[in-house]
């Protein structure tokens, strides 16, 4: 771990040093080195990063002024936050998001755009309220099985309706009614 230096006669520091942060918004933090005191200090890293309480992060400070300059350790979960919009890019590659447990998107509207998406699982789940899909051209399915549970009323309108079965097709309700 660094210790705290004396550097006024270089750098006119007072303290460069692990502190321990204690509270955010402030930033409260605890100096490690010298004499114990807590302290408030401002975010200065040279790249997004959200402190939490319990991170150790380098201080440099002089006289009352500190400054949190790099981390030292941080929780298992980082945070990377930027003021304003923030974008990712990979110039002529490929971006690749990998979490080990899972990737999760929130957000109160989230767009995909993209000339060709495709998905592949073992397993697909979605939840919705109301769900919306406009297809311009066709929209085709390949199952093994197809089984649709409808709640209320199922209405489908068509020019055309062409049902094909090589064994039985069965309706049954307690009325049919065919025609107008």
């Amino acid at each position: 771990m660094l210790s705290a230096l004396d550097l006024d006669s270089a750098t006119n520091a007072s303290y460069l040093g692990g502190a321990a942060v204690l509270s955010l918004n402030p930033l409260k933090v605890r100096l490690l080195e010298g004499e114990p005191r807590e302290v408030e200090a401002r975010v200065a890293f040279a790249y997004p990063f959200a402190p939490e309480v319990g991170d150790e992060l380098l201080l440099l400070g002089r006289g009352e002024a500190f400054y949190a300059v790099g981390v030292l350790s941080a929780r298992p979960r980082s945070s990377l936050q930027a003021p304003g919009d923030l974008e990712v890019r990979a110039v002529g590659g490929v971006l690749r998001l990998q979490g080990d447990a899972q990737v999760e998107l929130e957000a109160p509207d989230v767009t995909v755009r993209a000339l060709r998406l495709r998905t592949f699982a073992d397993s697909l789940q979605e939840h919705a309220q109301t769900v919306f899909r406009w297809v311009k051209d066709t929209l085709s399915e390949r199952t093994g099985e197809t089984q649709r549970v409808v709640e209320g009323e199922d209405l489908l309108l068509a020019k055309k309706v062409v049902t094909l079965a090589e064994e039985t097709v069965r309706v049954d309700g307690s009325e049919i009614h065919l025609g107008h």
